[in-house]
Order: C-alpha cells, then sequence, then structure tokens
C-alpha cells in the first residue's frame, strides 16, 4: 500500500473526462516554485530563446515585509529556474513590448491606493531594468492598438475611487502622450476588458464595478459613449472577451464576487452572447453555480480549434476543497462540462501556455496559500498536458509543431457566404489576420492576438468590419507576424 501510494504521489495524474470531446491527460511536474503568496501569473517569452517563461505577482507577506515579484525562466522542457532579478511587488503584472524593440517587457500594477505602475524595460536576455521613461497610472491597465487607429499604440488605464477616470496613452517614438481622458462619477471601477464589440474595427471597453457592468463604446477617435444596456447588478470582479460561438464577435463572460443582497450571496458566473451589434445576450453556462468562481482563463485546451473556458473556484477566502471545472466548447458556445481536481490548492491564478513544446496546453499555477491569520505562502506548481485523445479514447498522436509561417489557401474558394482560413505558427506569438479589398481598403480584422505555436483556421462569413455584407468580388487576405507578411486571393461570389 505505501508503495502504491508512492507511486501516486509521483505520477499523480489529473485526467478531465469529457463525451463526446477531446480529453487531455494533465501531470503535476513536482515541480514546487518559490514559496511567496502569488496572486497573479503572466506567461512570455522573456530570454529570447522561443519558449514560455513566467513572471508571478507576490505582493506582500503579513503586509510586513515584501515579497517580490519573481521570474522563472523555462529551458524549453517546462523545467523552471528562477531569475536572480528581483522585482518589486504588486497585485498583478503585464508583458508587453513597451519600447518596440522586439522584447517583452514587464509592468507591475495593482495598488489600489496609489495608482502606481511601474515599467521594467528587458535587454532580450531577461535582464530588466526599471524606466520612468514609460509613465502610466492607474489601478488596471490593458494594451491595445485599435482606440483611434491612429496615433501609434494605445494604453488604457483605469483609476479608481469615489470616480473612476480612464486614460487613453499613445506610444510614439518613446514618448507617452495622454491622447483621451474619460470620467465615469460615482463610479469605483473593479474590472475591465477591451475589444471590438460592435464590429466597427475600434476597440470598446466593458468595466465591471460593484453595480451594473457598464459598456464603453468607441466612437473611432479614442471618445467613449455609455451603451444604453447595462449587465447584471452584481460585485464584479473579472471580465473576458473572446469570440466563443464563431460568429467574428467578442462575447463577455463575467466572473462575480457576490450579490448586492444584504447579506450577500455568491454570485455565480455570467455569459453573455454579442449580437455583433454590440448588444449582449445572456447564455446558458453549465457548471457548479454553488462555487466562487473569481476568475476564469479562456483557452484551447484539447487542441480541437474552438475555445475552451477553465473556471477557477480556488481561491484564498474560500473553501479549499472546491475542484475547478473545465467548459469544453463545440465551437457554438455549448459546452460539455467536467471536474477538474489541480491537487485542490490554493490558486489565484492559472495561466495555460505551451511550457514543453509539444503543441498542446499546459498549466502554470500560481498559489496563495493561508498558513494563519496574517501570513500568506505557497509554491507555484507546474502542470503538463501529456495526451491527447479523439472522442472514442483512442489516443492519438500529438499534433506537431509546424517548421515555419504559412498562410494556406481558403476553402472553399470560390464562396458563398463563408470560407475557412487555416494558418500556422512555428513559435507562440502576434498574429494579425486581415480582409482587404483589391484597392486596399480594409474590410475587416478577424485575427489579432497572441497565439500559440501550431496549426489554425478561422471562418470568415463574408462580412466587413460593420457587420454588413460583402459583396461579389475579389478579396485579399493578409497574415502579419514575427515582421513577416503572406497573402492570398479569395474570391467572393453571392
Amino acid at each position: 500500500m505505501n508503495r502504491s501510494k508512492s507511486m501516486l504521489s509521483i505520477l499523480f495524474l489529473l485526467v478531465f473526462y469529457t463525451t463526446g470531446f477531446s480529453q487531455a491527460l494533465f501531470i503535476d511536474s513536482g515541480q514546487r516554485l518559490g514559496n511567496a503568496a502569488s496572486w497573479n501569473v503572466k506567461l512570455g517569452d522573456l530570454d529570447g530563446d522561443g519558449d514560455l517563461d513566467a513572471v508571478t505577482a507576490n505582493n506582500f507577506w503579513n503586509n510586513v515585509i515584501p515579497q517580490h515579484n519573481e521570474i522563472w525562466l523555462n529551458n524549453g522542457k517546462a523545467v523552471f529556474s528562477k531569475s536572480e532579478q528581483q522585482l518589486d511587488p504588486s497585485n498583478n503584472v503585464a508583458l508587453y513590448d513597451i519600447d518596440n524593440d522586439g522584447d517583452l517587457d514587464i509592468v507591475e500594477y495593482g495598488d489600489w491606493q496609489t495608482a502606481v505602475i511601474k515599467t521594467w524595460l528587458n535587454d532580450g536576455h531577461a535582464h530588466f531594468s526599471p524606466t520612468s521613461k514609460y509613465s502610466f497610472r492607474g489601478n488596471l491597465i490593458i494594451f491595445n492598438e485599435n482606440f483611434s487607429g491612429k496615433d501609434g499604440r494605445k494604453v488604457v488605464t483605469v483609476e479608481t475611487g469615489s470616480n473612476t477616470i480612464f486614460r487613453i496613452y499613445s506610444i510614439s517614438n518613446d514618448t507617452v502622450v495622454v491622447k483621451n481622458t474619460y470620467t465615469l462619477n460615482n463610479f469605483r471601477a473593479t474590472a475591465m476588458a477591451v475589444g471590438d464589440i460592435n464590429g466597427d474595427g475600434y476597440s470598446d471597453i466593458v468595466v465591471g464595478k460593484i453595480g451594473p457592468t457598464y459598456i464603453l463604446l468607441n466612437d473611432k477617435h479614442g471618445s467613449f459613449t455609455i451603451s444604453d444596456q447595462k449587465l447584471g447588478n452584481y460585485v464584479c470582479c473579472n471580465l473576458y472577451l473572446e469570440d466563443l460561438n464563431g460568429d467574428g464577435f467578442p462575447d463577455l463572460l463575467q466572473c462575480n464576487y457576490h450579490t448586492m443582497e444584504d447579506p450577500p450571496k455568491v454570485q455565480p458566473a455570467q455569459l453573455y452572447l454579442n449580437d455583433g451589434m454590440g448588444k449582449f445576450n445572456t447564455a446558458n453556462l453549465p457548471y457548479n453555480t454553488n462555487y466562487l468562481t473569481q476568475s476564469a482563463v479562456i483557452k484551447d485546451l484539447n487542441n480541437d480549434g474552438h475555445p475552451d473556458i477553465y473556471m477557477n473556484h480556488g481561491h484564498r477566502y474560500q473553501d479549499w476543497d472546491r475542484p475547478s471545472e473545465i467548459l469544453f466548447n463545440d465551437g457554438h458556445a455549448n459546452f460539455t462540462t467536467t471536474t477538474v481536481n489541480l491537487d485542490l490548492i490554493q490558486s489565484d491564478a492559472i495561466e495555460f501556455g505551451d511550457l514543453d513544446g509539444d503543441g498542446d496546453q499546459d498549466a502554470f499555477l500560481a498559489v496563495t496559500k493561508i498558513i494563519d491569520d496574517n501570513h500568506y505562502g505557497g509554491a507555484s506548481r507546474v502542470w503538463l498536458n501529456t495526451t491527447i485523445t479523439n472522442p472514442t479514447g483512442i489516443k492519438e498522436k500529438k499534433k506537431e509543431i509546424p517548421n515555419g509561417y504559412e498562410l494556406n489557401q481558403n476553402y472553399p474558394n470560390p464562396f458563398n457566404p463563408s470560407t475557412v482560413i487555416g494558418y500556422k505558427l512555428p513559435v507562440n506569438n502576434n498574429i494579425k489576420l486581415k480582409i482587404y479589398d483589391v484597392p486596399g481598403r480594409e474590410i475587416k480584422t478577424i485575427v489579432d492576438s497572441f497565439q500559440s505555436a501550431r496549426e489554425h483556421s478561422i471562418t470568415w462569413g463574408g462580412t466587413d468590419k460593420s457587420s454588413n455584407a460583402a459583396s461579389s468580388g475579389i478579396y485579399l487576405c493578409k497574415m502579419e507576424s514575427n515582421g513577416m507578411s503572406f497573402q492570398k486571393k479569395m474570391v467572393l461570389v453571392r
């Protein structure tokens, strides 16, 4: 019996069981990374070697002894070693190429008292230097380039108190300028998400608070108007915009703390599907609604090409024996739910990415463990995705990583009304996929995101950025990634 227990502790497999969907098999790598209370984690290639490293946001120990944010470097096989460099402590971190030199920099934020945001510039080898050149202010920050379509790359921050101030910054030629400021009076923001909600090609903002969630529609110049639609009336903790039903428009997942009742009750997460015109409709989200879900991750976890939802029920202020859940997506926002028992650890955040370079999504857990009433600690964990099987349970060969970038010819071609566009990425990277007419006018952006190394496909429904049907004719699909550009000719026949 002791030997059996020993073997289980070594192997300790985690299986996601589903019916009619791929099955993903995870194994605990056995790594215990650090002992800080990690509140958040972000993954990205920090040292330029092509694999995903990690930065954990560690905040404070007992509010007296600082727990510095930590950098964990990946050897390419999901074995992590701690960098000797210490960053400042913070509630959250973001990775973004602030100085546009091709390397991911680190942005520390989340101080709800001072609203200080600190930037660390990367030398390309995961050595970081603090800088005051790129100065932002706020409690939340999102990097996005589609707020007004000109005047450089854009950053939006939220500074919240009795009022909430949105600032749109422009970064151009190492200069940071506040381009727009927008204030919501008597509004205390708690979460923010950015995306093109109404399909006009410009980024809008969804902002959560203690009360109804607001939608701010972009006027195409970086200023905003409040939509007449308000969503729910809860204490919102996280918002996510992602196209879950494959129609080309971002849908909204809202994670909540509790209701506005007295006494408050646990409020389930809410899913809202986008109608393509900037309006959201409530949809079914099949999971255990008795659990508090403070955060989620939307990623393709079983390599079927559709974004799934990981519902994180492990919260430091709740019961620790509550397993999380994965909602596997059929591509039309119909979900099959399975329970996830990630060692039943106290995890405030989890990120998925291909950590071992085999083409599937592994898990990096940021752990916050209560030691006593005033002390927090923990060790981050790595879980490896080891198997992909088909719905019959027969093991398949893992999908191979492409050797190079490639844009496939769309099919069918000619087409009416929709066509599928396939493309390949040899490394995790940012990619843009846009449709142009023959004179070179942009018709629609259908992909603009950071994606994993593998084969991808997406459907274009033959509509423009305003969701109007494109006319018959010749169109060009252009793919941009890693400084390279590819294009294919497509023919739409009405």
